[in-house]
């Protein structure tokens, strides 16, 4: 027997591959419909428990005894100009019968569809029912989807008559600060017009139990019979005497709305102001507002008809920003002193994490910027923008680095942000603020003196060749940000240090560890160049 050939063996390894995939398929069939089989009986058992209770005795002598009380009720609902259909809907539910009312009011008039009412299911009693449904419809107004030839008709009617009244004819530049001042720039168009672009809005239209229709058009209510021959202005009175109202102060009033257009354009005082005015056609006065671009709250004014003209406005206008730059200078000298508070100020490295975050919004967290403030080789190799203190604080443990970051962060100074899965650092208001403070001299008691007091009073001293060093002044030792920054300034106030300051040092040497050991180290060689006379 000769042996299978190659393609004799691939082909009934792929014959073998094949069945066993149609064996899987078949397995896989089999149990989704078992699972299918499963979910048809489950659903088959809840639909009988379902509608167990429609042959129940008791539920249809319900059925039958709420359908009468329903069939009753509608019948002392209905009127000449709207007619209820009332119909019971029942559902059963693990032997149990439930019913809720469905309220379908009807018109012979052809306008539209209303809108059904829904009274849900409860527990039913004649009384009960009665008493629901008197209740449902004894609304003067039922919601109604208008079809487009009576909306059509109606929209027709009231642009026609708004064109006609004159008496809503405003002035176009009063009608932005007019009570419904969408209504009247409408009107506007319309009378301007012989073919508005704009054509009106009907909205929220219900029948009436009259049998008349309600709509609004920008807000304002007209009463209209279906086929919009008959129209009622419910409060045209009122909008008649707005209109005329403004109209007979409108020189004034334009003077007014001129002076706000300028002073809006500009900075009217040290932070952005906006004014602004609306009528109020009741009170018949001009109210006036203006709001700063700070968030300080609105000040607001009203002018009373006798009051209205432009030096008025312009006297309240200039009080107003008066008082506001003051408070916003009083604010100002409040917020600088609470930062010049901040147990931070004057302290170098706080100052010089500040700097560099600023430099780099959003770009470093605080184990990064501890690297770069620490390590010469790290600071050379960033592409960020630098500080001239980077790499500098070699003496300085990042832990004590990160932590002053936290406590700027607590004192809201710099704030943090998402970038991924890290959380880098940006500069507040705040933080800005206090970078640009002016140096302050808070304390007089050397033991109390920041590093900023310290380097001006060694520049002082150099200045004004003073040699003696009291006892007390070797708490600026414990400065190290001056040393590492200012090193020339610090090593000439070193040349007169008493012997005991050298003998302090070389202590705190053979104490300390590490990063300390190198900062104490440096210290003594400043101290040697007092021997040498350097």
């Amino acid at each position: 027997m000769s042996a299978k050939t190659t393609a004799e063996k691939i082909a009934e390894r792929n014959k073998r591959t094949k069945q066993k995939f149609e064996v899987k398929a078949a397995k896989k069939k089999a149990a989704h419909d078992a699972k299918i089989k499963k979910q048809q009986k489950k659903k088959e058992k809840e639909t009988r428990a379902q509608n167990s209770g429609a042959d129940n005795p008791e539920n249809i002598v319900k059925k039958e005894k709420w359908t009468k009380a329903v069939s009753e009720a509608a019948k002392s609902i209905q009127t000449e100009k709207i007619t209820f259909d009332v119909i019971p809907i029942f559902e059963y539910n693990f032997g149990t019968i439930r019913m809720r009312i469905i309220i379908q009011p009807k018109t012979s008039m052809n306008i539209g569809t209303i809108t059904p009412m829904q009274i849900p299911a409860q527990k039913w009693n004649e009384d009960t029912i009665r008493e629901k449904i008197e209740k449902a419809v004894e609304y003067d107004a039922f919601d109604i989807e208008l079809n487009k030839e009576t909306e059509f008709k109606l929209r027709d009617n009231i642009t026609q008559y708004l064109k006609e009244d004159r008496e809503l004819a405003v002035d176009s530049i009063l009608a932005p600060i007019m009570p419904h001042a969408d209504f009247f720039k409408h009107v506007r168009t319309i009378q301007k017009n012989t073919y508005s672009t704009h054509p009106l809005d009907v909205q929220k239209p219900a029948l009436l139990a009259s049998g008349m229709l309600r709509i609004y058009v920008c807000g304002v209510m007209f009463i209209c019979s279906p086929d919009g021959e008959s129209l009622i202005f419910k409060r045209g009175k009122y909008f008649h005497n707005s209109v005329a109202f403004a109209n007979s102060h409108k020189n004034e009033i334009k003077a007014c709305l001129r002076y706000a257009d300028e002073m809006n354009k500009k900075d009217f005082v040290e932070l952005s102001a906006y004014l602004s005015f609306e009528l109020d056609t009741i009170a018949k006065t001009l109210d006036a507002k203006m709001i700063f671009g700070d968030g300080i709250e609105a000040q607001k004014a009203s002018f009373s008809e006798a009051e209205i003209n432009i030096e008025n406005v312009k006297e309240w206008a200039q009080r107003v920003a008066e008082y506001h730059e003051y408070n916003v200078k009083e604010k100002k000298k409040e917020e600088i002193k609470e930062l010049y508070d901040i147990p931070l100020y004057g302290n170098l490295l706080a100052l010089t994490v500040l700097k560099l975050i600023r430099k780099n919004g959003r770009k470093l967290t605080a184990k990064r910027v501890a690297r770069i403030m620490t390590n010469p080789e790290a600071a050379r190799k960033t592409m960020l923008n630098e500080t001239p203190e980077c790499g500098k604080f070699q003496m300085i443990d990042n832990d004590i680095i990160v932590n002053y970051i936290d406590d700027m962060v607590a004192h809201k100074l710099i704030d943090t942000a998402k970038s991924g899965h890290e959380q880098v650092l940006y500069i507040t208001n705040d933080g800005l603020d206090f970078i640009r403070l002016e140096y302050r001299r808070l304390h007089n008691e050397y033991t109390d003196f920041s590093d900023l007091d310290w380097i001006e009073y060694i520049k002082q001293c150099i200045a004004d060749g003073i040699k003696s060093r009291a006892q007390e002044q070797i708490s600026v030792l414990e400065h190290k940000s001056i040393f590492i920054l200012y090193p020339d300034e610090t090593k000439e106030f070193l040349k007169y240090a008493p012997d005991d300051w050298k003998q302090y040092a070389s202590m705190m040497y053979e104490l300390a560890t590490s990063h300390e050991k190198e900062y104490w180290k440096m210290i003594l060689e400043m101290m040697k160049n007092k021997e040498a006379g350097i």
